[in-house]
Formats: structure tokens, C-alpha cells, sequence
């Protein structure tokens, strides 16, 4: 990786909690640090760690038919949050946004459930906690699936490619049983795609 920061914006979409929310950030930051390696920042907000704001979802996106909302203009609707995080950081700062929301997703031309989605450009991804409901605490919560789809989408962002090596975060996940698999990590070919200039 050629940059020396790494900087996650995430942007909350629908009913989520707060405390939920700030609870997600502070454990993703670690875990960022831990897989990447870098000095890798992930916030809400760039002026106020303590602050989240959750938006109302943009009309238009929901699908009746599906009983769903579409991905891809919310990806256009969380563009904002990008260009805004990317005017604050520094130079050598590599720059991606995460879209939380608890809103059903579907993807077009894609049949069957999705977890999270990925822009074309690979600078915005989202992840929804829709179809992740689980055990109040450990493992199989929501909040671990979260974290685990979370880190697969940001190594997609940097380019890391789907893996075949069991319990890896860069294991595409095609259901929770999938996710639940999965550490809160990469593996070892995967930090040396990272880090050896493969990507």
C-alpha cells in the first residue's frame, strides 16, 4: 500500500442506534489497525469523534415490488460524505466511505439476498444488518457480522480480491453461516497481496 494513512468515513442510513453505531466504530478502528497495519482512522465525523449523524433514507430507492431498496442510488446520495472526507485529509491519506443502514438491500441484476454492495469506482461501499439478526452477544451478534462484512468491503476498496482460504475476511460471504466462518482479519496470502504490491 502506497499511502501512509488510511482514513474510513462511515455514513448511517435509516433507524440504527447510536450507541450501537459508536460501539461499531470503536471496535471496526481496532480491528482496522490490526489488518491493515497503517495509521487507519475510522469515524463519523472528522471534527467530532463523538458525533454521528443518521440520515433518513432518499425517497425513490425502495422497490416495492422487491420490498427493498436499490443500492445504487444510494451511492450517489452518500457521495457527499466522500468528497467531504477526502477535502479534510492530507495528501498521502487514502480515502474510502461505509455506509451502514438497517434498510433490506438489493442489487440490480442480481437475484437473492444481499449483505452489502460495492461501487463501481470501489470508494463507496455499504453494508446493511438487514438478515443479520443473531444472538444478543458473541459471535453470531449482529454487530460481529457487521464488523466481518465490513472489513471483506474495505479490503475490496483496496483492491484485495475474494479469497478461497477458510476463515479469511476477504471470503466472499453468500449467507450468515458464511460470515459467521470468518475472523475479524486477513489471512496471510491476503496481507501479502496488501503489502507485496499485487494490488
Amino acid at each position: 500500500m502506497a499511502y501512509l494513512k488510511f482514513n474510513t468515513r462511515l455514513s448511517s442510513l435509516g433507524k440504527l442506534d447510536r450507541k450501537f453505531l459508536l460501539g461499531f466504530q470503536k471496535e471496526f478502528q481496532k480491528i482496522l489497525w490490526n489488518a491493515i497495519g497503517i495509521n487507519a482512522l475510522c469515524f463519523f465525523d472528522e471534527t467530532n469523534p463523538k458525533a454521528v449523524e443518521i440520515y433518513k433514507i432518499p425517497k425513490g430507492v425502495y422497490n416495492f415490488k422487491k420490498r427493498k431498496y436499490c443500492t445504487f442510488p444510494l451511492f450517489t446520495f452518500s457521495r457527499d460524505a466522500l468528497l467531504k472526507a477526502i477535502k479534510r485529509a492530507d495528501s498521502d491519506t487514502l480515502v474510502k466511505v461505509l455506509v451502514i443502514t438497517d434498510a433490506p438491500l438489493y442489487k440490480r441484476n442480481v437475484d437473492g439476498p444481499i449483505f452489502s454492495d460495492i461501487e463501481c469506482g470501489n470508494d463507496i461501499a455499504i453494508v446493511s444488518t438487514s438478515g443479520m439478526k443473531g444472538y444478543p452477544r458473541g459471535p453470531k451478534s449482529i454487530r460481529q457480522r457487521l464488523l466481518k462484512e465490513s472489513l471483506y468491503l474495505v479490503g475490496r476498496m483496496i483492491g484485495l480480491p475474494n479469497c478461497m482460504n477458510e476463515g479469511c475476511a476477504m471470503k466472499h460471504a453468500k449467507n450468515i453461516d458464511d460470515i459467521d466462518k470468518k475472523n475479524k482479519a486477513y489471512c496471510n496470502d491476503c496481507l501479502n497481496r496488501l503489502y507485496g504490491g499485487k494490488i
